[in-house]
């Protein structure tokens, strides 16, 4: 693999100062170069849509978001019909959800205030049946699955999930919520979230199950624990596809072969998981640690690292003051690659890594070669 320097011409009209990017599944707005869009945040909270190729930019909302602090880190989700958006501080208390069409918001939410500032807000759209629905926090334990209804308004509906073992109540759930992911087919439910030590832990849950059990029981699907690293929660995870999950964080020794590792004790690592069949299919060792700092004041600790999965079966990892790692799926070897700077997202519809500049956005494209 080799990486190549990409040019694009600068943003017109400017969009100001982006704070955060994201890809654009089905653009709503812009028809050329379908695979080339971005939806932009600046920093006085407007959503823009980018068009990277002819650098067109398009100005789609205006939210409004109480305590939004800029200068923290911001979280950018986009539905997988690329027609809404949600946007919150990462570690924030507040949420907003827009119409990527009319610009409308759609919701207004909060996760309450009980320790909300030591993880990532969830939240995640997914296609459930014919519906467009967003799963949010609406307390430190507590999910809610909202039906996206811009014509007759939101439905909500609790999906509080329990514990399948007899040491918590079955209508409690001692548990913080953290950052969603969900399965390319909308059917898991991965975060990692966290419990009192502290201790993080890493959940998946079948979205089919939760959403049926409603508030009346108290009871949603159950959470399967994949992985319980002894301090970190939040960590960098994506699907590789349906099934497989790759989570990125410091794993004990005793979980895999003694032959793996160079030392004893804890160890960075990528651990890919199975959700269909619930089980542990590999890890990947001889890892850097990722920082947990990010410098700025008055923000949690997170991990300061990424993971992405191409279409074309690869899986990339990097962070602040890292390397690129590439593995290819099927044989799992690694390649290390150098970047002048971290980029901010991998476009996979593109196949390009992207970096927030001054006025444009950079980009590195993957140049793969058959041996």
């Amino acid at each position: 693999m080799e990486l190549q320097r990409c040019t694009y011409p600068p943003l017109q009209p400017d969009p100001g100062k982006l704070l955060v990017i994201h890809e654009l599944p089905q653009p709503p707005r812009i028809r050329e170069n379908s695979q080339t869009q971005l939806i932009a945040l600046n920093e006085h909270l407007q959503l823009w849509q980018i068009d990277l190729i002819s650098g067109r930019t398009l100005a789609l909302a205006d939210l409004h978001l109480p305590d939004f602090h800029p200068e923290h880190p911001v979280q950018l989700v986009i539905s997988p019909c690329g027609q809404a958006a949600a946007v919150s501080n990462r570690f924030g208390r507040h949420a907003a959800v827009v119409s990527l069409r009319t610009g409308h918001t759609l919701l207004e939410l909060s996760r309450g205030t009980y320790h909300f500032s030591v993880s990532t807000y969830p939240l995640a759209f997914a296609e459930y049946g014919q519906e467009l629905v967003l799963i949010h926090g609406v307390d430190w334990n507590r999910l809610e699955l909202t039906v996206v209804l811009p014509e007759a308004g939101p439905v909500a509906a609790d999906i509080s999930l329990t514990k399948a073992s007899s040491d918590l109540q079955e209508d409690d759930l001692d548990y913080f919520h953290g950052q969603l992911h969900v399965s390319p087919d909308h059917t898991y439910i991965a975060e990692t979230g966290w419990v009192w030590s502290p201790t993080g832990i890493t959940r998946v849950w079948n979205l089919s199950n939760g959403a049926q059990n409603k508030p009346a029981t108290g009871r949603g699907g159950q959470l399967n624990a994949i992985w319980t690293p002894l301090i970190d929660w939040d960590l960098p995870m994506v699907w590789l596809d349906n099934e497989r999950l790759a989570v990125w964080g410091q794993i004990d020794r005793e979980m895999v072969d003694e032959e793996d590792w160079q030392e004893e004790g804890i160890c960075p690592a990528i651990l890919i998981y199975n959700a269909a069949i619930k089980s542990r299919e590999l890890v990947l060792t001889d890892l850097p640690a990722y920082t947990m700092c990010s410098g700025t004041s008055d923000v949690f600790i997170h991990a300061q690292a990424q993971l992405a999965a191409s279409s074309s079966g690869r899986l990339f990892a990097w962070g602040t003051g890292l390397p690129l790692y590439c593995w290819s799926l099927p044989d799992m070897q690694p390649q290390i690659h150098e970047l002048p700077v971290q980029p901010d997202l991998y476009h996979r519809q593109a196949d390009l890594f992207l970096y927030i500049s001054e006025g444009r956005l950079e980009a590195w494209r993957c140049l793969w070669r058959c041996l």
